[in-house]
């Protein structure tokens, strides 16, 4: 038996009324009714939500193979200030990872090999980071257009988009302020009322 998914109330619904908060606005569509704007973002941040999935997936992984490389390399006579400007990091970083792989599995490499595993494995890092940052910029968004459709509760928004719950109440405490701002005309309406004062 198919469960029955709630469609969501209107936003000027009473807070007690149901699960979910709602912030006071224009009326939308009645319960029961579902928007196709509504579904199509669901299905975006669906989508997106498993794109960040798959490259913090990506990024663990990477992650692990640069640890594993840099370990190889030291233990082969590369020094820790060497493989500290290859990868970017501080010396006690680079020390502290090259500590904690036991065991290393043993690579006969030259020195010139070691180099270009960790230079490889630092682009590839750096390329999912990136990617990570897009896909939560594009989430971040999404997140805006379902706040502005009624979907209000921030934590049924970080699950639906798979971001930190905080990362979401700041996103939203921006959007609100900014909403505030417009309806008060602005930042800058008080300032241009002085100057009319004076």
């Amino acid at each position: 038996m198919r469960e029955k998914t709630e469609a969501p109330r209107p936003r000027n619904a009473p807070e007690s009324a149901g699960r979910y908060r709602y912030r006071s606005g224009p009326a939308q569509r009645g319960q029961g009714c579902s928007s196709a704007p509504t579904e199509r973002l669901l299905r975006a941040l669906a989508a997106h939500k498993q794109r960040l999935v798959h490259v913090r997936a990506r990024i663990r992984a990477l992650t692990a193979q640069r640890n594993v490389s840099l370990a190889q390399a030291v233990a082969s006579g590369l020094r820790i200030s060497a493989a500290a400007g290859i990868l970017g990091e501080s010396v006690p970083g680079i020390r502290r990872i090259a500590l904690a792989v036991d065991d290393p599995p043993s690579a006969v490499l030259s020195r010139d090999e070691h180099v270009h595993a960790l230079q490889a494995v630092r682009t590839q890092l750096e390329a999912a980071a990136s990617a990570k940052e897009t896909v939560e910029r594009e989430l971040r968004l999404l997140v805006a257009q379902a706040y502005a459709l009624g979907f209000t509760d921030e934590a049924q928004l970080a699950a639906l988009a798979g971001l930190p719950a905080e990362s979401v109440r700041r996103s939203l405490r921006c959007r609100r302020r900014a909403g505030d701002d417009m309806a008060s005309g602005g930042p800058d309406r008080a300032s241009d009322s002085g100057q009319e004062g004076s």
